[in-house]
């Protein structure tokens, strides 16, 4: 036992296990009357007197009682006696009040329970006990129930969700006899998908319980043969003696422990020999952040960057690396802002962008930074940095670097905003592809402290140059050699000329570097790759992961991967996909990257509707939220998978297909009012604007505050009537002017002031197209109210697209005698452009 525990808790000082509890958990603990609370057989029987014994039933066939009382022990079978007797409710009554209002041990080993800062507790236990423990310690708990499926605390770090039920809801019932098993799994709870979501990405201890619960069983064989495996975690079962059924189920698996003790030796055990220092970074580190005072910086470069594989921060910290031109601007911007800047960098995949980001990094750490790259990106992460970042010491410089993160705009402005005094400088270094960096764009465009930072690689001579030298220095010119003429100095300059020559012609720093050592650009080998692996039968699954990284989503969760797979083969092993694919993608725990993806969509193209329909259906249905109140990286691959502007853009489905992707997901995803302003964008693009009207409606009615919802709503109005007006059709007019004069509400409405330029940009844009379809001259009170806020951006950063609108419109005031307004509209245009901007950042999203 003593090595198994030892091993436990070395466990748990490096990974934050997930906690479930079982009756057992209970033991020792009393209800609100001070009765013991029952459990197991004790509860059974309780039930059985109460309703059989005592006569609450009666006149019942004999053989029935007979049958009845062998079964006494049993406490789903009594529960389900009871429901066929349509007891249901009067069972439930009982168990409510046999266990509410808990309280702990007398002996006070359950108040253990939070010495070790859990964040996912999930029990199966209906009782307070866990609420009551917490509350008397006065530490917030997020309690996760049928009433509250996302928690009912956004304050707390600790998660207590209750699977079976709980004595705080009563009306929303529990889960104890066979029907309520079977349809609870049957159903998909949310919260039953929450348990096998945490427990298959951690290590899990049981306690109190020998994990016979039908329902988690089938949730976690769904989510195994989904190639969503166990390894390498754990499962620790804290027991004082094991059933001979799970002892053999211990028996077949090595990463299963039973460790023998009750839930007082284990909490009395973890009390004693396990701190956990400084919550804060244990946790930021368990999810994936690195934080760069912790590498050991001497660990060799392993020069694998120059082969497309993944870099190591030892490949900066031995200058392995081949640093962008524009590396020593960034720098100044650092240097010469007064406070907190966020720099978001944006541009084509796969060209070296989180190179030349992580070398600002490594150079910020140099200059005694305080140096993270954050992995993971959800709410809870935020809150949990803003806390360390508070722990940190007076004058502290802080640089953060995420990828991936145009999705999370809103939360590093707020963390930026919310920096704690101690900290005296806060960069926050941000990196995406241009099409997820332009969907959030407008989040920055009015922040003072952010910039936008384009990052192309251009191959010039200058630039040749340098990734010679650096190819040179670290001995890896490779496969450059072999171009020189026999015995030829690769020293010499016509050697250094003829390389940095073949350099220049790939024009693109990958390919440049991986010439280096296979002899060839990428492109070239990955063209022969794909036609290497033209029938293999996972090759649909790679596309779909191409599709889907086309859309900004490069990250997958290994379920949604194994499930796409197994509608091309049932057959599908995701263990077996990495391994063969092991060039092009990678696994973390519960989650599978692709890389190479900008190279490998050229490769493929988009010539498969069927298929991207499929692929991009399966993973809305996999992250549809049940709560839009609660953003997480499956949220960010919702609206991703589904975004009209997203898929228009990048070029995978024409606007009717988009039509029927979003058809096809009515009924999955109609709660959602994402789904509907998708769906109504949709409509419009395929001129149904009466669908589109209806669509968006559906939005309103669930957010009636968004912009987005208002906008989109407007919009269609404004198109619906150029469109009417342009083919003769309708009353094209009064469609029209009710789109404008709400878009001119939104414009002037101060809770949607952050979205001010868009609403100002549709509004002047459609004006203008609406004289042009008509030909007719706005009226001068409509001309005013352009203008009017047109003038307002004069306190707003212009960007290229709304200085181009000024310019229209100035032109059309003066080619229609309305000169007057020309003057004040002139000195918003003098404002020099801050930004630029492409025509898909005024696309509603």
């Amino acid at each position: 036992m003593e090595k198994d525990f030892k091993f436990l808790l070395d466990r748990m000082k490096q990974n934050r296990p997930v906690l479930l509890l079982g009756a057992g958990f209970s033991a020792g603990a009393k209800n609100g009357s001070g009765e013991p609370l029952p459990i197991g057989w004790r509860l059974s029987q309780n039930l059985y007197n109460h309703f059989f014994e005592n006569g609450v039933v009666d006149d019942l066939d004999p053989e029935i009682s007979k049958e009845i009382a062998n079964k006494k022990d049993d406490l789903k079978e009594i529960c389900t006696y009871l429901r066929l007797l349509n007891k249901g409710s009067e069972r439930d009554a009982f168990l409510t009040q046999s266990f509410q209002h808990c309280q702990p041990s007398c002996d006070g080993f359950h108040e253990k329970l939070i010495n070790y800062e859990w964040d996912y507790i999930f029990t199966l236990n209906i009782d307070d006990l866990v609420e009551s423990i917490y509350k008397r310690a006065g530490i917030p708990l997020s309690v996760w129930d049928r009433a509250h499926l996302n928690g009912n605390s956004t304050n707390a770090t600790t998660n207590l969700i209750k699977l079976h039920g709980s004595v705080t809801v009563p009306q929303k019932g529990y889960v104890f006899d066979s029907e309520e098993y079977r349809d609870f799994s049957i159903d998909g709870d949310s919260l039953l998908k929450e348990f096998a979501h945490q427990a298959l990405q951690h290590d899990l201890i049981l306690i109190g319980t020998q994990f016979q619960e039908e329902d988690l069983k089938a949730v976690l064989d769904i989510y195994e043969r989904s190639g969503y495996s166990q390894t390498p975690f754990y499962r620790f079962f804290i027991l004082p003696n094991l059933s001979g059924k799970l002892k053999l189920q211990l028996q077949s698996s090595p990463n299963n422990i039973w460790i023998k003790g009750d839930t007082q030796t284990f909490l009395e055990q973890l009390n004693e020999k396990i701190a956990v220092p400084n919550r804060e970074k244990s946790f930021l580190r368990e999810v994936g952040a690195v934080f760069l005072d912790e590498l050991n910086r001497n660990t060799p470069s392993s020069y694998d960057l120059y082969k497309g594989k993944q870099t190591v921060y030892a490949d900066f910290f031995h200058n392995a690396d081949i640093s962008s031109t524009q590396l020593s601007q960034w720098k100044e911007e650092i240097s010469s802002s007064k406070g907190h800047i966020l720099m978001a960098f944006f541009g084509e995949s796969y060209i070296g962008k989180s190179c030349f980001i992580k070398r600002l990094l490594v150079d910020l750490a140099d200059e005694k930074y305080t140096a993270i790259q954050l992995n993971r990106l959800d709410e809870n992460i935020f809150e949990i940095l803003i806390q360390y970042l508070s722990m940190l010491p007076n004058k502290t410089k802080v640089a953060i670097y995420a990828d991936n993160a145009s999705y999370y705009y809103s939360q590093f402005l707020e963390l930026k905003k919310e920096c704690p005094s101690n900290v005296e400088r806060l960069i926050l270094l941000l990196e995406d592809t241009i099409a997820n960096h332009q969907g959030k764009e407008y989040l920055l465009l009015d922040d003072p402290d952010s910039s936008l930072h384009f990052v192309s690689v251009k191959m010039d001579a200058g630039y040749a140059q340098k990734i010679f030298d650096k190819l040179s220095r670290n001995n890896r010119l490779n496969k450059y050699l072999d171009l020189l003429p026999k015995k030829q100095n690769p020293f010499s300059r016509q050697a250094r000329e003829k390389i940095i020559s073949q350099i220049m012609k790939e024009n693109d720093i990958i390919d440049a570097l991986y010439y280096s050592t296979e002899g060839e650009p990428f492109q070239r080998h990955y063209s022969r790759w794909l036609t290497k692996n033209a029938s293999d039968t996972d090759k649909k699954v790679l596309y779909s992961l191409c599709y889907l990284n086309r859309l900004g989503i490069a990250a997958l969760p290994n379920p949604l991967v194994a499930k796409i797979g197994q509608l091309q083969s049932r057959g599908f092993q995701l263990s077996s996909f990495v391994k063969k694919y092991s060039d092009v993608v990678s696994v973390s725990p519960g989650w599978l990257r692709l890389h190479r993806g900008r190279i490998l969509s050229t490769l493929i193209g988009a010539n498969d509707p069927e298929l991207i329909i499929q692929t991009l259906q399966q993973a809305a249905i996999y992250a549809v939220p049940a709560n839009e109140g609660r953003h997480d990286e499956r949220t960010s691959i919702f609206e991703r998978a589904i975004s009209v502007k997203r898929i228009r853009n990048s070029g995978l489905l024409s606007k009717n297909d988009i039509l029927t992707l979003l058809e096809g997901l009515e009924s999955p995803c109609k709660h959602v009012s994402y789904f509907w302003v998708q769906f109504g964008i949709a409509a419009q693009i395929n001129g149904e604007f009466e669908d589109a009207s209806n669509h968006l409606r559906y939005a309103k009615s669930m957010r009636p505050h968004s912009y987005q919802v208002n906008h989109a709503l407007a919009n269609n109005e404004m198109v619906w009537g150029i469109h009417l007006l342009s083919q003769n059709l309708g009353d094209g007019d009064s469609k029209f002017l009710h789109g404008a004069e709400a878009m001119y509400e939104i414009a002037v409405d101060g809770k949607f002031s952050k979205s001010y330029r868009y609403s100002v940009h549709s509004y002047v844009r459609m004006w203008l197209e609406h004289s042009k379809a008509t030909n007719r001259i706005l009226n001068k009170r409509t001309a005013q109210q352009c203008a009017a806020l047109l003038e307002k951006l004069f306190d707003h950063p212009l960007d290229n697209r709304l200085s181009s609108l000024i310019k229209q419109f100035i032109t059309y005031c003066e080619n229609h005698e309305m000169r007057e307004l020309v003057p004040s509209l002139k000195k918003v245009y003098k404002i020099p452009e801050r930004f630029h901007v492409e025509k898909e950042t005024y696309e509603i999203e």
